[in-house]
């Protein structure tokens, strides 16, 4: 479309310092850019024109010299899961759209982390696709089509942040908040070459995302570099009063992000836990590992056991939660929810408050157990992101309802634990082969460890690439 457009955050904002382009310019591109993704690729769940008003406003204080903020007026889109100020309708991907669940909660509100975007300058022009209500890996989409992955469209891109995936791994913008439940942005970067974080709990709010599991939900940034992503990381993130579980201090990331890994002791997963992924996906694992260690990295075998325990009291949790978050609605409206999504929902209504309970009080334990196992004598674990690269929708909609479910149910199986126990997980896009389908390594470290996974990620990609992954359909072809 045009070569001539930044592929990354940080590109478009010394772009836009430097007044070599606006910022109306650079939305009413970005506007074209999404509109003709998402007819190639289904991506946008809205595309909003008046975000052209937003970056004029942004130009206006520019030439008034009054500070617009780090991100420059740069043009963003996110997964259409959070509420907006302006009492925009929020579809959540599903024809249902946006009801307000039983009880209280932070999702209640005004959605805080896009707000703190738009606050340090971003212009939002739009709303990305997603799986209905965040309940699936894949990208299938029964309400409004499914998600197409830019690398082969015949591909899934993963879920359930499936449209800001392919939108930033396109270009079409270059930054998008999504939401992680048990991978829902990991999977997306693996499939689709994209960074993608999911924070430790608490470290970015939940207030106005949509609730998929209550106490597992996570909000975080896609980008198409590590640098992208740790300021997209440092923005969002900070206390929240909206939020009762969003008490952590915004960490400083980018002061510390091209320290480099030498001296740093880097943990390679190894165990039952990683039984079932493929043989490529691990030697890829292996090499990266292998890079960081010739950068100066300490490497060092961690078995992390079968985490089987860890991984049932996670799905517990999960289904748990996300059964109370759609109980009235589900009996109301079954048949408005995919099959997928119903099956997920009938067998969570078969969990009793019980077993909910005891795996909420069994997490700090856990917790414990894991940093004490896998990171007592590292800082940071490496592991795979997806046991496989992405496989084609048509060889998933063949498959009967229980074999698809229990297929499916892989592509979280290396992500929910950490979810569970609370820690952060930094997906970062491996150095496949021309012609090979991306896949992703994950970082994952104690509570607050961003600075150190941002650390060991931009170590990794100054070592492997230049710029980002362009893939076959995007802004620049």
């Amino acid at each position: 479309m045009n070569s001539d457009l930044p592929e990354t955050l940080e590109e478009a904002c010394a772009r836009l310092a430097r007044r070599e382009v606006s910022s109306a310019e650079l939305a009413q591109a970005a506007l074209d850019a999404l509109g003709e993704m998402h007819i190639r690729l289904n991506i946008a769940a809205r595309i909003e024109p008046e975000g052209l008003e937003q970056a004029r406003a942004v130009d206006g204080a520019r030439a008034q010299g009054r500070p617009v903020g780090p991100l420059q007026g740069v043009p963003l889109a996110h997964k259409d899961i959070f509420r907006r100020a302006n009492g925009a309708p929020v579809s959540c991907g599903s024809k249902i759209g946006w009801f307000d669940p039983p009880g209280e909660g932070p999702w209640l509100a005004a959605a805080t982390a896009p707000a703190r975007l738009r606050a340090a300058g971003a212009v939002e022009i739009g709303a990305l696709s997603m799986v209905e209500f965040a309940v699936g890996p894949t990208g299938h989409n029964a309400s409004f089509g499914d998600a197409l992955n830019p690398w082969d469209p015949a591909r899934i891109p993963g879920g359930s942040s499936s449209g800001s995936g392919v939108a930033v791994s396109t270009g079409a913008v270059l930054g998008s908040l999504g939401t992680d439940t048990g991978g829902s942005i990991r999977q997306p970067a693996h499939f689709c070459a994209v960074v993608g974080l999911k924070p430790t709990a608490g470290l970015i709010s939940r207030a106005g995302a949509f609730p998929s599991s209550a106490t597992l939900d996570t909000v975080g940034p896609l980008a198409r570099s590590v640098r992208d992503c740790a300021l997209l990381t440092e923005l969002a993130a900070g206390p929240d009063p909206a939020d009762p579980d969003g008490d952590r201090a915004a960490p400083e990331i980018l002061s510390t992000i091209e320290d480099g890994v030498r001296g740093m002791s880097l943990g390679v997963g190894q165990g039952a836990f990683l039984n079932g992924v493929e043989p490529r996906i691990g030697d890829l694992v292996a090499q990266s590992a292998a890079l960081l260690g010739q950068a100066g990295a300490r490497l060092q075998t961690v078995d992390l056991g079968d985490m089987a325990a860890i991984s049932t009291a996670g799905d517990t949790v999960s289904a748990y939660e996300i059964g109370r978050t759609h109980r009235e609605m589900f009996a109301a409206r079954p048949l408005d929810y995919p099959a997928l999504v119903r099956v997920r929902l009938a067998g969570a209504q078969t969990i009793s408050k019980d077993a909910y309970r005891k795996g909420l009080n069994a997490r700090a334990g856990w917790r414990a157990w894991f940093i004490e196992r896998a990171l007592a004598g590292c800082d940071v674990l490496i592991l795979p992101t997806v046991e496989i690269f992405a496989p084609a929708y048509a060889a998933l909609d063949a498959l009967e309802e229980d074999e698809l479910r229990r297929t499916v149910a892989r592509y979280t199986r290396l992500n929910r634990p950490f979810n569970y126990l609370g820690l952060p997980s930094l997906a970062i896009p491996m150095a496949t082969e021309a012609g090979e389908m991306p896949a992703a390594f994950q970082l994952v470290g104690r509570p607050g460890a961003e600075p150190l996974l941002f650390r060991a990620g931009r170590a990794f990609e100054r070592l492997v690439r230049s710029r980002p992954p362009r893939p076959p359909i995007s802004v620049w072809s």
